[in-house]
């Protein structure tokens, strides 16, 4: 039974990551909302509070731009990095995840 928990948790998390972005065009009009509505949301969710396949709390987060930019460009946990390539792409959804803090 656990070997089907762990298999199953591993083909979804798969799952889950495979719709995470994967979209490394640089893309100089959009917001860094846009880019983490359209990279990040589905896992830390519109708002900051999802939590899909361990993946924080946004809305809670204490890192400071610079940390939260280190996650974005290396991952962590579950979280693959890589998933945005350009600079001003990643500064962008760094801001943008400080306006998520709600705590």
């Amino acid at each position: 039974m656990k070997k089907h928990i762990y298999i199953l948790t591993t083909i979804t998390t798969s799952v889950l990551l495979s719709f995470c972005g994967n979209n490394n065009t640089p893309n100089k009009s959009a917001s860094g909302k846009e880019i983490y509505e359209r990279t990040c949301s589905v896992c830390h969710g519109l708002d900051g509070k999802g939590n899909i396949s361990g993946a924080a709390y946004l809305y809670k987060s204490k890192l400071t731009i610079d940390a939260c930019i280190e996650v974005i460009k290396n991952g962590k946990g579950n979280m693959p990095g890589n998933l945005l390539t350009n600079e001003s792409d990643i500064n962008a959804v760094a801001e943008y995840i400080q306006t998520l803090r709600t705590e």
